[in-house]
């Protein structure tokens, strides 16, 4: 679809249309975090009643994850509407549901904290004890293109005496994550989309934070405790790398806080 400001007008230009009666719009993003928080918790505000019959508008973007998440939710794929790039869709009856957060740079965040333990529990999520949780787990940025702890292999050698395993949750399917977050005691996690796995720990479970100097979207940390987990933050040293935003720098912490926050969490 694009678009035309034609004087006060704006002409849309479609290549294709169609129109369906009832639809439930939930949208997408490429960022897994902003997806789970922004969109699938737009179901915190949806009744299981609605879901049965509804059909939820989606673009073609979403990734296999994605839709995997969906059916979490009762949404089968005959339930979607992939929209394509240029589709025009009308809809007789449209339900926009809350987005849960989102940030407002004047203002800073608005979100509702209630949001995170009904996630959890539609996700069946919230019944595990973290007394029967005896993984440790430090994930990896490795495999990403910025944000990277530097010294990420340092970390992991200082933290496998205590039993850690280094894990890229990026290959795991979300059944996996979620049996892997309920087995998970402690959470040592570099700062991005990852640090959301935090969702799937059981309540009372330690998340500690490793994350570059930042002026915005310091937003772990509520969302953690919202959830019923116990988190603490390491700040570390940015590369200062010219040209990438100060949120997205590589960065370096050091081990010795690493391991002293992890011995004091669990003292």
């Amino acid at each position: 679809m694009s678009f035309t400001a034609v004087g006060k007008q704006i002409e849309f230009s479609t290549n294709a249309e169609t129109t369906i009666d009832n639809a439930v719009f939930i949208g997408g993003h490429w960022n897994f975090g902003h997806w789970l928080f922004n969109h699938i918790g737009r179901f915190c505000f949806i009744s299981d009643e609605l879901r049965k019959d509804a059909t939820f508008l989606l673009p073609t973007s979403l990734t296999e994850t994605q839709i995997e998440m969906l059916k979490y939710f009762g949404v089968e794929s005959s339930n979607m509407l992939l929209i394509k790039p240029g589709t025009l869709v009308n809809v007789r009856q449209l339900l926009v549901p809350q987005m849960p957060w989102h940030s407002i740079s004047e203002f800073g965040t608005w979100w509702s904290p209630g949001v995170f333990k009904e996630l959890r529990k539609k996700l069946g999520l919230h019944t595990a004890s973290v007394t029967n949780a005896s993984r440790k787990v430090l994930l990896s940025r490795k495999n990403t293109r910025w944000r990277r702890l530097v010294n990420e292999d340092e970390i992991y050698k200082s933290l496998e005496k205590f039993g850690f395993e280094m894990i890229d949750i990026g290959t795991l399917s979300i059944k996996q994550q979620f049996e892997l977050g309920q087995q998970t005691s402690c959470l040592i996690t570099p700062l991005g989309a990852n640090s959301n796995f935090f969702l799937n720990l059981p309540s009372g479970a330690n998340v500690i934070e490793l994350a570059p100097p930042m002026e915005f979207m310091n937003v772990t940390g509520p969302f953690a405790t919202a959830s019923g987990l116990k988190y603490k933050q390491i700040v570390g040293t940015a590369n200062n790398t010219p040209g990438i935003p100060k949120i997205d720098q590589d960065y370096f912490v050091d081990c010795s806080l690493v391991v002293h926050e992890f011995c004091s969490l669990t003292a």
